[in-house]
């Protein structure tokens, strides 16, 4: 191979070498002879065995030629490339370990030479029987695939890679049957009329039913009638090793019938102790799981040899490779459930889980979700060890960038888990569902990030959040009935009817305008792309609504009616538009309280007036049971309720005592900060004896009006005490991450000693800014192309924390003290203040302990703003704003056609969400 082919590629090769039988990873950085194979050969055989530092130089002797290797250092880069790469991180770099090799004689990096995977000899095999007996993935078709990638394709890259000269052309080689033997061969030159193809489809049919081959042949783009081929065979393969949970319901479903079982699911049975109840999901997820064995055996030679990081990994962006996607998530699957500790587990959700593609397409179901997750493994000392799994129940995403996934615990009655709602990060690549709009929604210059257009998914989240909270107002219900000495009775029955009042009153009142901007931001910044498309004519409108628009960008001070400006907007919107119809009813009534909304006022009034002729010093029940029915009418009351005397359930709650977590990272972290706060700021909480919190991993801030108000929840510090209930904010920083710094502030940022003891009274604070060490070998943490990508929860954290209340109070340590993956030092909420504002001192500590350059956060805000303006004018300007068509051409299907008129793709486990009415 001519060393030209590899400079279309960076010089850069990645090669995955056979020694027995087990798989060695190497990338170097350079080019060899074609007459040093050994030498390359030896060095990436003796490559794992070193520690490699900065220095590091291991010395390797070829044909009296001498080759060093070491570790490549990354290529500097000026700040303002720094500052911008670390918005738009590149997911699609694989960011592995790079080592430089060169010829010392010359003092020249060698020259081009592949390394190969050791050819298997035969390539022929038995026509397979379908037998339970056997372990899964171990039949003859897929032998026969697995030593013909092993032999043609040394690299698993999928085939796209743009530039590289393919080693083979698996197209060339097809699956033949001749006897009673299946062969490779190439095409053409022998024919089995296709036959080989059409006993391979009967094979699968009777191993995995009619309907699973089915779906994943229509998911994966497999097509029967022609010859049967190696990739076919893999892409079944792993399509079969996705668990739905609509599998194990058709497996229960045939266990009760006693109906014909596939072959699979017969060696899935095999497995069972004496006492399985098929009822038990989480039994009969964890029997469905593959075993090691079978899990390697799935990948059909082409098992992925380095982690999978959260980058759209191996294959490239042209096009969409579902079947790569599942064998990505396949891969971490195995992490996920020996995750050692819970923020690991996140952390893998947040950066990885997250990114992948879980609504599939359905033959006859158009898109559906329900795939099966793993859980970390619950270790007992003494005890089996139980495994535990995620269903993903929804999907919901925008036109605008914000994209969630919903994981419940697959056994409802596990309390061990929480219910999950995790949020995309920003994903610059058309491969990304949504991930155009990601980059949009980071440059929000009206807003935070992780906000615009968060309302539009309203509709489709609320079902969700309203079966894991209740309105404080029934918290306060509850205390009351609960309440032992009647003066304590007395005021939390004092509270619930407040509570309910202001639930009630808060939607029916006229909005701020600077509430309205923060909450129709889509709208907005649609109007002035609209008025800015319209041409110079309009500058003047253009300029005083971008004006108007800043004004009340996310402050408190500004957070006032001002009828004027709302009359000003209402003349430039188009109310034929879906999405400036929204905005259009808010601002209407900041100018004048609408007669509906009016009357509805007046009927909270009078519930108002019949709770007080309920109130009296002797007997509270008659207000308690009032405030109860309309719990129950409303289905916001949190428990069943059963007659005393019949003992038939009069009330059946639709509530599910389970603790809840916003999970994220990036931008995803902002959105869920922001989906937390609204949640606890419209006046909601969870259930008695649960959690509802936030894990953000480098989170940006959001508004500092939503934390201010957040903050006001310690008015209910004595409901969240006397129901157990935990509110839990849990940050994880990189240090040098400017996205951090973006946004106003993070949700618990306090300004005052008095405000933080508050605060920390009934919230859990967990934060903490991490630096990697020199000495790190774990690939996620050293490998990262910067900070922002970083994994440090893959690693180990040095033994001895820093915990100073103030980062100028932590002392220089010796070098000697980094002996683990990543240092980290906590801060509390008056120190994330001081992090997030950018105050020079916080930053002269860390550049001083951890050698980063810090930059003000106010000056990234005003930066991000400036950018975003100009971000959004460029792309008006060449008309590739427009969000409906963005993925069509990548290979996602026509999802877009399913959105609705508010731009809104919404799949659930009954399917399509956002068609149904």
């Amino acid at each position: 191979m001519e060393p030209s082919n590899f400079q279309r590629v960076n010089d850069t090769l990645y090669r995955t070498l056979q020694k027995d039988n087990k798989e060695l990873f190497v990338n170097f950085k350079g080019t060899f002879s074609k007459d040093s194979f050994e030498t390359a050969k030896k060095i990436s055989e003796q490559l794992p065995n070193f520690t490699f530092d900065k220095n590091t130089r291991v010395l390797f002797k070829d044909h009296g030629i001498t080759y060093a290797v070491e570790l490549q250092k990354p290529e500097k880069q000026s700040w303002i490339a720094w500052f911008f790469s670390s918005f738009f991180t590149s997911y699609q770099n694989p960011n592995k370990v790079t080592y430089q090799v060169t010829e010392l004689a010359s003092n020249k990096p060698a020259r081009a030479i592949e390394l190969h995977c050791k050819p298997t000899n035969t390539l022929r095999v038995d026509i397979p029987k379908n037998d339970p007996k056997s372990k899964a993935f171990s039949d003859g078709y897929t032998q026969l695939a697995t030593q013909a990638f092993q032999k043609f394709e040394p690299l698993f890259k999928a085939h796209d890679i743009k530039g590289q000269p393919p080693t083979a052309d698996l197209s060339k080689y097809v699956i033949v049957q001749i006897g009673d033997k299946l062969e490779l061969v190439e095409k053409g030159s022998v024919s089995d009329g296709g036959n080989a193809c059409k006993q391979y489809l009967k094979f699968i049919n009777k191993e995995y039913g009619e309907e699973k081959v089915s779906y994943v042949a229509h998911q994966f783009g497999i097509s029967f009638e022609g010859p049967l081929t190696p990739e076919m065979v893999y892409r079944i393969n792993i399509g079969m090793g996705n668990i739905e949970i609509q599998d194990l319901k058709a497996l229960q479903g045939k266990i009760k019938k006693g109906t014909a079982l596939t072959t699979h699911e017969e060696r899935v049975l095999k497995r069972a102790p004496k006492n399985f109840s098929p009822d038990n999901l989480s039994k009969l997820a964890s029997l469905f799981s593959l075993k090691t064995e079978e899990q390697d055996a799935q990948y059909t030679g082409r098992k992925i040899a380095y982690p999978i990081d959260g980058s759209y990994a191996i294959a490239h962006t042209e096009k969409f490779k579902p079947w790569v996607d599942q064998q990505e998530l396949s891969q971490v699957f195995t992490e996920l459930k020996n995750a050692k500790n819970p923020d690991r587990f996140h952390e893998l959700i947040s950066f990885v889980v997250c990114k992948k593609h879980f609504a599939r397409r359905h033959p006859t179901e158009d898109y559906r979700v329900g795939a099966i997750i793993p859980a970390p493994t619950l270790k007992e000392n003494g005890k089996p060890d139980i495994e535990r799994f995620y269903v993903v129940t929804s999907l919901v995403t925008n036109s605008q960038g914000i994209l969630s996934y919903t994981l419940e615990p697959l056994d409802p009655k596990d309390k061990t888990l929480h219910a999950i709602k995790s949020f995309l990060n920003t994903s610059p690549s058309r491969y990304a569902l949504s991930g155009f709009g990601t980059i949009r929604n980071d440059f929000n210059f009206i807003n935070s990030p992780g906000n615009e257009g968060k309302d539009l998914c309203k509709k489709y989240e609320e079902d969700f959040d309203k079966k894991y909270t209740i309105p404080n107002w029934v918290g306060y219900t509850l205390q009351a009935k609960n309440a032992k000495n009647p003066a304590k009775q007395k005021e939390a029955l004092i509270n619930a009817v407040k509570s309910f009042e202001e639930y009630k009153t808060l939607p029916t009142l006229p909005k701020p305008l600077g509430k309205i901007v923060r909450t129709h931001d889509a709208a907005l910044i649609q109007l002035a792309q609209n008025v800015f498309r319209q041409g110079i004519f309009n500058i003047f409108n253009l300029i005083k609504l971008v004006y108007i628009l800043l004004k009340y960008k996310d402050t408190t001070a500004k957070d006032s009616l001002d009828a004027s400006d709302a009359r000003f907007i209402l003349k430039l919107i188009d109310r034929n538009d879906p999405l400036q119809a929204t905005l259009t009813k808010d601002l209407l009534d900041t100018i004048h309280v609408s007669d509906e909304k009016a009357q509805e006022i007046q009927k909270i009034h009078k519930q108002m007036n019949v709770f007080a002729a309920l109130m009296n010093d002797k007997d509270y029940s008659g207000a308690i049971t009032a405030l109860e029915s309309i719990a129950m009418k409303e289905k916001e009351y949190p428990f069943d309720v059963v007659d005393p005397k019949t003992k038939v359930k009069i009330y059946e709650t639709n509530k599910v005592q389970q603790s809840l977590l916003f999970v994220g990272h990036s931008l995803g972290a902002a959105a869920s900060e922001k989906a937390y706060a609204d949640i606890c700021i419209s006046g909601r909480m969870p259930l008695p004896d649960c959690e509802i919190g936030v894990r953000g991993f480098d989170p940006p801030g959001i508004n500092a009006v939503d934390n201010k108000n957040y903050k006001s929840l310690s008015k209910h510090i004595e409901l969240f005490k006397g129901l157990r209930v935990q509110h839990s904010l849990v940050y994880r920083i990189a240090t040098g991450d400017v996205v951090s710094q973006g946004g106003e502030e993070q949700l618990g940022v306090a300004y005052t000693p008095e405000e933080r003891d508050e605060l920390l009274s009934w919230t859990r604070f967990d934060a903490s800014v991490s630096s990697r060490t020199e000495k790190t070998t774990v690939p996620e943490i050293r490998e990262a192309v910067n900070v922002h990508a970083i994994h440090f929860e893959a690693g180990v954290r040095s033994p001895t924390p820093f915990k100073a209340e103030l980062l100028s109070k932590v002392k220089k340590v010796s070098k000697d003290h980094f002996d683990r993956d990543y240092e980290r030092t906590w801060v509390d909420p008056i120190v994330l203040k001081r992090f997030a504002h950018g105050e020079k001192h916080v930053w002269k500590d860390l550049q001083k302990l951890w050698k980063v350059v810090g930059i003000r956060s106010n000056v990234v805000e005003k930066l991000r703003t400036l950018f975003s303006i100009a971000l959004r004018i460029i792309l008006v300007t060449l008309e590739i704003n427009r969000p409906d068509h963005e993925q069509e051409d990548v290979g996602h299907g026509d999802w877009w056609r399913y959105k609705d008129n508010l731009g809104v793709f919404a799949v659930d486990l009954n399917g399509v969400a956002s068609q149904r009415a």
